[in-house]
């Protein structure tokens, strides 16, 4: 909990600035320990006499009370006075666990300290359902799902006698179901799995939950508690208030919960579960402690070392906070505003204790604050605007002098307003006053996105693109939200794309699109919001969203250059899942219908798709220079410097692949140069992960190994999953070249499951490709591996051809080192 500061005096408080404010931590309460304690050894006694359902313990409280440290206080002293049971944590702060069958799966994989548990009805069920999900893919038997799935899915595959290396999904769910009579488990947990055959995706992921109980209920310590963690969990409901929906999206939960034994669920939320109103078995299972209030000992503990010490203002600020840290706070700050006060003049409430400090603030300070309060966040800059444009008359030092208040929170480069505060100050704020307000953010904010350049810090861009959007949101202004989008809004998503900024891109659009319907937003923000929706590995829907955009424009792309640069980018995202060679005739075709002055952008980007990605996939490169070379002349000459940088890249691709590796490095140190000055770490991240390859072919393996993590995590942060991919097949290919066999298959696992499941056509064969030549180190005579063969011609098919021709040479011999890999 945040005090105000005790480093300084009372009365140098008012327009002061101040250092940072201490925090304490709320965790070692005695209560909720003791509860769960209490908890524990109830389910430990009640399982000597036999199986005991679950029961459920749930700490809830605003945000920053301290749920998450103290589940993960009471999750450490479990650990160390039961090492021998079972201890499961997932934290739905992750976006990627919200899901049921991923959540599931999380559990499933997070489990420790069950000795000699075994997953084996989940396993399948899972691998069914995955079948379902995924039915065009093909598995082959080392193309594992994405890097979750990779241990539960791969593990059933690998177990399946006489499954060939390559198979379709069809076959994989009959070879399934013959194992399960194999299974070393009761005949009732074999039927319903048997049962699943007549499922469908939507009725296997009904019974998923199920599965998984059965599994942890045969651990082999049943009166050791199994204890499940659950964290952040209003999350699950993603903003929904209403109960049907609620009940929708956390039923899978209470499936899993009442299917175990023996088993405590503790939950850490915002809200208070309300689980025994939706059925009255709940009830007497479902335990529920508010964590916004601390005990008396507590507070009269905190308040002493604030330097309060007169028994009566202790007694009576409890009485008023009621434990709550916010307003523990709140009455700090007002008794810093004061200069203390007498115990008879103590507010009896929390409303009069918010008017009570509102009138220990000047008028311009009130102001100042109810100005500040509409937005979500805001930084000195927009704080210094708001007090000129309102004539609220503070200078800098008084403006400064408001972060001394608990409730305001550095927020990165900007600050924040404790939620209960701004809704206090809200409800004490006329309507016309707030909507003036909102009106003046997008003003200032959108001014200040103009200014913004390709090398801008991405705080300069981001807050006020969210801020601009959440203020045109609440003002409920259709017709100003599009404008918006039409001119600043497109150009700030232009710069955000070439950061690979996909989180705050997606998650802002879809704000406006809470006002503005999809349909009505310009053509430009409409291929933008595809091409993010591509990076974040969704390659086809990307292509579906430009497919209704080119309709909606009246179905001829070349009727401008919008729809046609989004006819090209719609080729681009397609290559990623289909056969290259037929998007390669398309894209020659659709060049011959461009005019390069009506349609400059479309041309340009044509250009550089027909020479660089096409090119360079399809590895012919005297069908891709003359592209390049014509896209290299056009971007110098339009001075089109982020294209350069893209172009560069591939140019080095291309030499890679003719086996010119010194020009190679100089095209990749030059669009580093060039990108490290434009400041566009989406591309930087594209050259980074090319590096990689260029460092394995010059011999510096150990270098290219070491650049793995730092890639990785740039990566990871920016959502690029498809790239994600081919660091771990890079990865392999690192290590196929030191003939490190049982490496080269780790990568490939982890590799495979992100082209698994982004759908990714190249990288999938890319795997395979690899995957054949450590058989060859392993001993296997290529000549007698059928895949071989199968694989060139899959390579051909989809218009790899260089790729291709590579693996038809692998029949005569194992290479020791793969040519260039020119990642798309």
């Amino acid at each position: 909990m945040v005090g105000y500061n005790r480093e300084l005096p009372i009365s140098s408080f008012p327009f002061s600035f101040l250092k940072p404010r201490k925090r304490a931590d709320f965790t070692d309460r005695d209560e909720p320990q003791d509860v769960f304690r209490a908890a524990v050894y109830a389910i430990a006694d009640a399982a000597r006499s036999g199986p005991t359902r679950a029961r459920v313990l749930q700490f809830y409280g605003v945000g920053g009370v301290g749920k998450s440290r103290l589940l993960s206080e009471l999750e450490s002293v479990f650990r160390q006075a039961h090492p021998d049971a079972a201890v499961v944590s997932v934290d739905f702060d992750d976006s990627s666990v919200r899901q049921p069958h991923h959540a599931l799966l999380r559990i499933r994989q997070s489990v420790k300290g069950a000795r000699g548990l075994r997953f084996q009805a989940f396993d399948i069920a899972y691998a069914l359902h995955f079948a379902m999900r995924n039915p065009d893919i093909e598995i082959k038997k080392r193309e594992l799902p994405f890097l979750e799935e990779a241990g539960v899915v791969g593990d059933v595959i690998a177990a399946i006698d006489g499954f060939g290396i390559v198979g379709a999904i069809k076959g994989l769910v009959e070879q399934i179901h013959r194992r399960i009579d194999s299974l070393t488990i009761p005949d009732e947990a074999k039927e319903a799995l048997k049962a699943t055959r007549s499922m469908s995706e939507r009725q296997i992921d009904e019974v998923l939950p199920e599965f998984l109980a059965f599994d942890l209920n045969t651990r082999k310590q049943p009166l050791e508690p199994l204890v499940l963690f659950v964290d952040t969990y209003e999350a699950l409901w993603n903003n929904h208030t209403d109960d049907k929906e609620r009940f929708v999206r956390d039923h899978w939960l209470r499936r899993l919960v009442e299917s175990m034994q023996n088993c405590l669920v503790v939950i850490a939320g915002r809200e208070q579960l309300l689980w025994e109103n939706y059925s009255e078995e709940w009830k007497g299972l479902v335990r529920t402690l508010g964590l916004e209030q601390l005990s008396e000992d507590d507070v009269e503990q905190f308040l002493r070392s604030a330097g309060i010490s007169d028994p009566g203002t202790i007694k009576q600020i409890s009485a008023t906070a009621l434990g709550h840290p916010y307003y523990l706070d709140l009455c700090l700050d007002m008794l810093a505003q004061e200069g203390g006060c007498a115990p008879s003049r103590w507010p009896e409430s929390r409303p009069a204790l918010f008017e009570r400090f509102a009138r220990s603030l000047s008028s311009q300070e009130l102001a100042f604050l109810k100005r500040l309060a509409p937005l979500a966040s805001y930084d000195d800059q927009y704080a210094r605007a708001a007090v000129r444009h309102f004539n609220i008359g503070l200078n800098d030092d008084q403006i400064q002098a408001h972060q001394r208040f608990s409730f305001v929170k550095p927020h990165g480069h900007a600050w924040t307003i404790h939620e209960l505060m701004r809704r206090s100050l809200l409800e004490n704020t006329d309507v016309a006053t707030t909507r003036e307000v909102r009106g003046f953010a997008v003003a200032h904010f959108t001014e200040r996105l103009t200014k913004a350049r390709p090398g801008s810090a991405d705080h300069e861009i981001v807050a006020p693109f969210q801020e601009c959007a959440r203020q045109l949101s609440e003002l409920k202004d259709p017709l100003a939200a599009r404008t918006w989008l039409e001119s600043t809004g497109s150009r700030a998503i232009a710069l955000l794309q070439q950061r690979a900024a996909t989180g705050p891109v997606l998650a802002t659009l879809d704000t406006i699109g809470e006002v503005v319907q999809m349909r009505n937003w310009p053509s430009s923000v409409l291929t933008a919001y595809a091409d993010v929706t591509h990076l974040v590995g969704q390659y086809q829907r990307s292509v579906e969203m430009l497919q209704e955009q080119i309709a909606a424009g009246g179905g001829d792309p070349t009727l401008s250059d919008e729809l046609a640069f989004a006819n090209v980018r719609r080729m681009h995202h397609s290559m990623m899942f289909v056969p290259i060679e037929a998007v390669w005739q398309e894209a020659e075709g659709f060049w011959a219908r461009l005019d390069p002055a009506r349609h400059q952008r479309a041309f340009d980007e044509l250009l550089f798709l027909l020479g660089g990605n096409l090119g360079a996939a399809r590895g012919v490169v005297e069908d891709a220079r003359p592209w390049l070379a014509e896209a290299i002349k056009r971007a110098w000459r339009n001075r089109d410097d982020v294209l350069k940088v893209r172009i560069l890249r591939k140019a080095s691709d291309l030499y890679r692949i003719n086996g010119d590796v010194k020009r190679s490095r100089r095209a990749l140190e030059r669009g580093l140069a060039l990108g490290e000055q434009l400041n566009v770490p989406r591309y930087l991240s594209y050259l980074r992960v090319t590096m990689i390859d260029q460092l394995r072919l010059e011999g510096r393996t150990r270098e290219a190994l070491a650049e793995l993590e730092p890639v990785r995590e740039r990566l990871a942060r920016d959502n690029l999953d498809g790239w994600l991919g081919h660091t771990h097949l890079l990865e392999a290919a690192v290590h196929l070249d030191l003939a490190e066999v049982n490496s080269v298959q780790a990568a490939l696992a982890k590799a495979t499951g992100f082209y698994a499941r982004t759908n990714h056509l190249w990288g999938r064969l890319q795997c395979e490709t690899i995957s054949l030549c450590a058989n060859a180190l392993s001993g296997v005579p290529l000549a007698d591996w059928a895949g071989a063969a199968g694989h060139a011609n899959a390579l051909r098919s989809a218009g790899y051809i260089r790729d291709a021709q590579i693996v038809e040479r692998l029949n005569a011999a194992a290479p020791h080192r793969l040519p260039a890999i020119a990642c798309m």
